[in-house]
């Protein structure tokens, strides 16, 4: 009879921690709203409730410098109905997450599970160190309605500003301000391309040459550079650049995707690699 019961609370434990819910909070002061976080090298590293990895700047005593505007990343899966061109987002349920273990502060490794709408799910690594973060996610299992569309897990990383809003396009007075102050793209193949923030290169042209790394240097960030790095990628894997501009033309910021993986098990990427140093 004592087996049965010890069994029986096993058993119990065993199916309570395996279902999906939301990210709980760290107990650490001022991380309480966030389900992970790291602090390495001149930058913090938080997973929000809504397991959205968001970058902070700390380059002068530990203060973020971009508190009200942080690098937000976050894995997504995207649907497309059969013989339909148009990919859909799918919204990742708050309450659909899963932690097989109980997160710390400043923890190396960490894997959360999440479930999108449908019921499609897939599974995130996380790898900290002190210059930043490798970032590694694929489906779990297959979609209900497989047969009936295809889906995809989608990475994408939102750098919101690099300049000023209140900057007015002057080029003699940009080039003064922002000197030394670039975008920096590696591609598989081609030759390395630098462009300076006052001017918006063409988008089209850098994605068709399939970007590996991309890296930006600017003052608004402290005087590391940041960058994103494709993990073991495949010959067609290449990160995707969008460039954000105002009606002057002044680069403000840019989005970058990554495709990771298909229902159908292919891995396009390993994942990705964050950085500041």
């Amino acid at each position: 009879m004592k087996v049965l019961l010890i069994y029986s609370l096993l058993l119990c434990t065993i199916v309570s921690t395996a279902q999906a819910d939301i990210l709980k909070g760290l107990k650490d002061k001022g991380w309480s709203s966030y389900y992970a976080g790291f602090r390495g090298s001149g930058i913090e590293i938080a997973v929000d409730a809504k397991g959205h990895i968001k970058f902070y700047f700390t380059p002068k005593r530990k203060i973020r410098i971009n508190r009200v505007w942080p690098i937000d990343t976050h894995i997504r899966v995207e649907r497309r109905a059969k013989g339909s061109k148009k990919w859909v987002k799918k919204k990742t349920k708050s309450d659909g997450f899963l932690s097989p273990k109980t997160v710390k502060i400043d923890q190396e490794k960490i894997e959360y599970h999440a479930t999108a709408t449908g019921d499609v799910q897939f599974k995130i690594n996380l790898e900290f160190d002190k210059a930043g973060v490798n970032i590694l996610a694929k489906m779990i299992g297959k979609p209900k309605d497989a047969d009936k569309a295809d889906y995809r897990l989608i990475l994408e990383s939102k750098m919101p500003t690099l300049m000023q809003s209140s900057t007015k396009y002057d080029e003699k007075q940009l080039k003064s301000k922002t000197r030394g102050d670039e975008v920096k793209i590696e591609f598989k193949k081609s030759k390395d391309q630098r462009f300076p923030l006052y001017k918006v290169t063409d988008t089209n042209k850098i994605n068709a040459a399939n970007p590996k790394k991309i890296t930006i240097k600017a003052d608004k960030i402290g005087r590391k550079k940041f960058s994103w790095e494709l993990l073991d990628p495949k010959e067609s894997t290449a990160l995707q650049i969008k460039l954000k501009s105002n009606k002057k033309r002044l680069l403000t910021g840019f989005n970058i995707n990554l495709t990771l993986a298909d229902a159908q098990g292919n891995q396009y990427a390993k994942g990705i690699r964050i950085e500041y140093r």
